[in-house]
């Protein structure tokens, strides 16, 4: 028996997915890392190919959101060109953390190489055991 390998042409996997479009924001976006530090928690965000200008961090009743929005880079096409195929994300995603009660203050962030690193303080309070008087 011979085994006859098929080479696909370009055309072939062009269309290979073409009906496996995301009806959701991908799972794969927006990766987090959380690390205590000393007495602080480090979050650390993948946002590759964002500008620190689409990153929008907010902090409301305990909860930590980073949002990020890309727009559509329509610009970069020429008037003779038709995208084939656009695999890039764009449009908003955003992901929220309970960080408990933590002041604005009290947060720094840095935005490298495609990486946002939140930093902020760890709560400090240690939980005491209450007990309840029976009457």
């Amino acid at each position: 028996m011979k085994i006859i390998k098929r080479r696909k042409n370009f055309f072939d996997s062009l269309f290979d997915d073409f009906f496996d479009f995301p009806t959701f924001p991908r799972r794969d976006l927006m990766r987090t890392d959380i690390r205590k530090v000393g007495d602080n928690y480090q979050i650390e965000v993948e946002l590759p190919g964002f500008s620190k200008e689409d990153i929008k961090i907010n902090l409301d009743n305990g909860y930590l959101t980073i949002s990020a929005r890309r727009e559509h880079a329509r610009d970069e096409q020429g008037d003779d060109e038709t995208i084939i195929r656009s695999e890039r994300y764009f449009g908003e995603i955003s992901r929220s953390y309970y960080v408990g009660d933590v002041s604005e203050d009290d947060i720094s962030a840095k935005y490298n190489n495609g990486i946002l690193t939140v930093l902020l303080p760890a709560e400090s309070k240690a939980e005491k055991k209450k007990y309840i008087t029976i009457e």
